[in-house]
């Protein structure tokens, strides 16, 4: 083989490692930019359930200071801090929910983060204690479901389980759970 196909061979070979080199680094770059936005998407989702129940907890501090004073206004002029605990805690689960609006693309997950930020609002119209538990209960529900429809969409794509799977063995006509696969089962108690 002369010098010159050698150079020439050399010179091939180097642009198709080049070539996979900038392809493979690419595709690096994707995956990393994917796994810091499902990572700022949990931070965000959770920051915003937090702050939703914090809210709640507000809504709920200022409805009882309100039945022992009085009105909403005698809130405001006898117990100020607590008015300003509800603001301060609104003011942070609307700050939340506007970071999760910037962060994802799902209407569905927007949808369920707004009707649990308007049920927390509506706790402080509650007429009676009774009405109120079932206002605090809907926020509650409301934001767990805000909860698991976020962590569906941000669970990793090859996730694997954190334990490993039950194994049933039957015994006679009852199946008995076999929480670890290889390790017998103690039957006496």
């Amino acid at each position: 083989m002369d010098d010159w196909q050698t150079a020439a061979v050399s010179v091939g070979l180097a642009a198709l490692a080049f070539w996979f080199g900038r392809i493979n680094a690419n595709r690096q770059s994707a995956v990393q930019r994917d796994e810091e936005l499902r990572r700022a998407r949990l931070d965000s989702y959770s920051a915003l359930c937090g702050a939703i129940v914090e809210y709640r907890r507000a809504q709920l501090h200022r409805w009882f200071v309100g039945r022992d004073i009085g009105t909403a206004d005698e809130v405001e002029r006898q117990r100020p801090e607590v008015a300003n605990e509800v603001r301060r805690t609104r003011a942070t689960a609307w700050s939340e929910f506007y970071r999760v609006v910037m962060i994802c693309d799902d209407d569905e997950l927007e949808r369920k983060a707004r009707i649990a930020m308007t049920l927390t609002k509506q706790m402080k119209h509650a007429r009676d204690p009774e009405q109120l538990d079932e206002l605090s209960d809907r926020v509650h529900e409301s934001v767990d479901e805000l909860a698991r429809h976020a962590g569906f969409t941000v669970r990793a794509s090859r996730q694997r389980p954190a334990v490993p799977p039950p194994d049933w063995s039957v015994s006679g006509s009852v199946r008995h759970r076999v929480p670890w696969a290889g390790r017998p089962r103690d039957r006496s108690v």
